[in-house]
């Protein structure tokens, strides 16, 4: 019978789990300001919000996106704009900038423009309203 728990193993999982208590830190949320605190935090399927110009928003709905990531095994999300090329222009290089700064290990693919969370299975995919027949819409089963 093999041994289940060699010291590799236990080194292995004691890192996973000081992995996953560093990331429930969520230090992306230290900069956001009360309102944007109250929609990331919000647990309503839907939320509405109407913050106005330099109001926040591109910061909290990463924030909200990459929260849900982290809580939920196995999900998808989406970010979708009126064009896959603004969603990109928007988002992208924030969440890259957030991961590189707060070191949260998400994995990023360029091509399909899809961030991953390794540890919870989890991703955010990033596309336009205009794209029906693009990675975002297949993935979420709405491709005609």
């Amino acid at each position: 019978m093999t041994e289940l728990y060699t010291p590799e193993n236990k080194q292995r999982d004691k890192d996973l789990v000081a992995e996953f208590s560093r990331r429930k830190l969520r230090p992306y949320l230290d900069g956001l300001f009360a309102q944007q605190l109250a929609v990331v935090n919000d647990p309503s399927p839907v939320i509405v919000a109407h913050p106005g110009r330099r109001g926040g928003k591109t910061h909290t709905m990463m924030s909200w996106l990459f929260k849900g990531m982290q809580d939920t095994v196995g999900t998808t999300s989406a970010y979708l704009a009126l064009t896959r090329g603004s969603a990109k222009r928007i988002m992208w290089e924030e969440m890259k900038r957030a991961n590189a700064q707060h070191k949260l290990g998400f994995a990023f693919g360029e091509v399909e423009l899809k961030v991953s969370d390794l540890l919870t299975g989890s991703c955010i995919l990033l596309g336009g309203a205009d794209d029906a027949e693009q990675p975002v819409a297949e993935e979420l089963g709405t491709a005609r």
